[in-house]
């Protein structure tokens, strides 16, 4: 190695590290400025509002402003569920059931394949897509009139639960159903 590549090489990281710090000192003036004329204009908009010159629908500013950010996370709210769950949520939920099911079928437990099978078919259903049969465990399509001609009213199958499990899922309950 001679001095020339010694001194090419340091100048070349110098100089990504001092670009860099520019980058970054540009973008946080920036990013301020962005912020201040933000708030400059809702300022405005609450003066203008004070002032009896417009009328401003908050809750609905909000709304689209703090919906957009939500829909975008969490996807679109499911009816199904009186706009409680997401289909992000009904998607996670969908793969950890196929997930114990395939656990729960390599160690022949019926119980629990049946119950996971009832929420990859309930997930489905949310979420619009065909619904799964499971003619081993009993479950078939819905008919015409969607209902399940297979499905048994009985309470779910919680007796493989851990303690934590089952504390945590009773509050829950208690405080959705109370």
């Amino acid at each position: 190695m001679n001095m020339e590549n010694i001194s090419s090489i340091g100048v070349t990281i110098g100089g990504g590290f001092f670009a860099g710090i520019l980058i970054g000192y540009a973008l946080k003036k920036v990013v301020k400025l962005v912020a201040v004329v933000a708030g400059l204009f809702f300022a405005g908009l609450a003066y203008l509002q004070y002032q009896q010159i417009v009328n401003i629908n908050w809750n609905k500013l909000q709304e689209i402003l703090f919906g957009y950010y939500r829909g975008a996370r969490y996807g679109r709210p499911l009816p199904e569920t009186g706009n409680m769950f997401y289909t992000t949520q009904a998607w996670a939920v969908l793969s950890k059931c196929w997930k114990g099911y395939k656990i729960a079928k390599g160690q022949d437990d019926l119980k629990k394949m049946k119950y996971y099978a009832q929420g990859i078919r309930k997930a489905q259903r949310e979420l619009g897509l065909e619904v799964d049969n499971f003619p081993d465990l009993g479950l078939y399509c819905t008919d015409e009139n969607g209902s399940d001609p297979a499905a048994v009213e009985e309470e779910a199958p919680y007796d493989y639960e851990s303690p934590a499990q089952r504390r945590w899922r009773e509050r829950i309950n208690a405080y959705y159903h109370a």
